[in-house]
């Protein structure tokens, strides 16, 4: 299945995570099946998420939609500096 790797800066762990929680259905939505987030440990302001998607193009509207941007604006996020499509290896 198709994978997304994004990485965001913000203001605030707990507000980021309040906001990314109530946005399960939109990615619900645009073929979500899992996201795993890794908080980084050397910045407090920092994750990464991995999604994992059914539809890649599905994944990408959702990925440029002005509902996600809304979201990303209410959790803080001042920087999403990688979108990367990966591929999990056995």
């Amino acid at each position: 299945m198709p994978h997304l790797l994004i990485r965001q800066r913000f203001d605030a762990f707990d507000r980021w995570k309040t906001a990314c929680h109530q946005n399960v259905e939109l990615r619900a939505e645009a073929s979500c099946v899992s996201a795993q987030v890794l908080h980084n440990d050397l910045d407090p302001h920092e994750v990464f998420v991995l999604f994992e998607f059914t539809d890649m193009r599905k994944a990408e509207a959702y990925m440029a939609s002005p509902e996600l941007a809304e979201t990303w604006v209410e959790a803080g996020v001042h920087s999403t500096t990688d979108k990367l499509p990966v591929t999990p290896v056995d």
